[in-house]
Parts: structure tokens; sequence; C-alpha cells
């Protein structure tokens, strides 16, 4: 109906925003086929959302907004509550605690402790590098993405994110220096590296701890 062009304006509308929204519908489906009508698909496909709006306003903008980040690690707190995360590292904590606390407690402590943990741990990284070197190593935003992710799915998926995450980012910026002959310093979009990993994780988190778990203990 509007023939590629905006309303009011009439400039041409970019093609990444059908692009993007046909890529988060596809995701939903997907994510439907694979895992069924159940809680956890309608959990799985709010974080996606997220995910891809990270993704690309990172790429752009280089910016992680708060709306999102800020935002989704308070509806990933909300959700461990009603959506029960399994058991992860705060396990240990129950067991040398000798308590055996309600599925919905074990799973919100056990989001909260990822939130804490990761934003915590991406904001230490970044202010040692900021001692060490007098320039920012990594951004505000990726440390509340972390945050966020943490919440959402506690620490052990978490922790996968970020290391596919960070492999992602370490073979991307290689390529990138190396085919553009850029300098290392070139500031990168760490946020949708992680972003990226993020939604594989989503779909595959069972095969990829499997095959961790094989490449490390065979």
């Amino acid at each position: 109906m509007l023939r590629g062009k905006c309303r009011q304006c009439e400039k041409p509308i970019s093609w990444r925003y059908p692009a993007v929204e046909l890529a988060n519908a596809l995701i939903w489906a997907a994510l439907a086929a694979k895992f069924g009508w159940q809680p956890f698909t309608f959990k799985a496909a709010v974080f996606c959302s997220m995910m891809l709006i990270l993704i690309f306003t990172d790429l752009e903008h280089m910016i992680l907004p708060d709306e999102i980040t800020k935002g989704g690690t308070l509806i990933g707190l909300a959700l461990s509550w009603f959506i029960v995360l399994p058991d992860g590292a705060t396990k240990i904590l129950w067991f040398i605690l000798e308590k055996e606390p309600s599925s919905q407690l074990a799973s919100f402590v056990e989001s909260l402790a990822g939130a804490v943990i990761f934003g915590g741990m991406l904001w230490i990284m970044r202010e040692l590098y900021y001692r060490l070197r007098g320039v920012d190593g990594l951004g505000l935003g990726d440390v509340k993405m972390a945050a966020m992710m943490g919440a959402f799915w506690g620490v052990p998926q978490t922790l996968l994110i970020l290391l596919a995450g960070s492999i992602m980012g370490a073979v991307t910026g290689t390529l990138i220096v190396v085919l553009s002959r850029k300098e290392w310093t070139q500031e990168l979009p760490f946020g949708s590296y992680l972003g990226a990993a993020a939604i594989l994780t989503t779909f595959f988190s069972d095969e990829l701890f499997g095959a961790y778990w094989q490449a490390v203990a065979p």
C-alpha cells in the first residue's frame, strides 16, 4: 500500500526494516516448530526479539539501548518465577545452606545470580582494561546486555553464550582487520556477536552443551 515509501515524507523505506521483521517472524515460527506451544517458547520468543533489536542497533549505531538491556533484565527476573530455570550454579548454594527451596525460588535466585555474575564479570573486565590501557575496551551496554542474558537463562547457558559470542567476535574481528587492513584497535559491535550467539544457543543449547562435554571429556 505504501509502495516502499514513508507515508509522511515519501522517502524510500530501507529494505532492512521488512527484512528484520521477517527474520523475527521466522524465528518465532522456528521456535514454535522446535519447542511446541509452551511457556518456554513464549519466553524464548521475547528474548530473541530483543536480541534482534540489539544486534541491528549495535551494528548501525554502536549502541545497546537501556530500554532493552535494563528492561530485559527485569523481564528475565520476573519470568524466572513463572517459567522455571533448570538447576545451575546456585545448586551449590542450596547444598551449602542445606536448604530445599521451592522450584520458583530456586529459579529466581539462579536468574538473579546470572545477572549479577555476568554483569559484574564484564564490568570488572571493563574497569581493568581501562586502568591498564586508559581506554574503554568494552562498553557499558555490553555489561548490561550480559546481565540481561544472565537474568533470562541463568549461569550455565549464559556462560555458553559469552563463550560463543567471544569466539564469533574474535574470528570476525580478525578477518576484518586482515582483509581490510584496518588497525587492531578497530571498534567492533560486540553486542551484535553476543546477540547472534544468544539466538543460536536458545535453539541449540542442549546440542552445544553435549558437543562441549564430548570435546573436554570424551
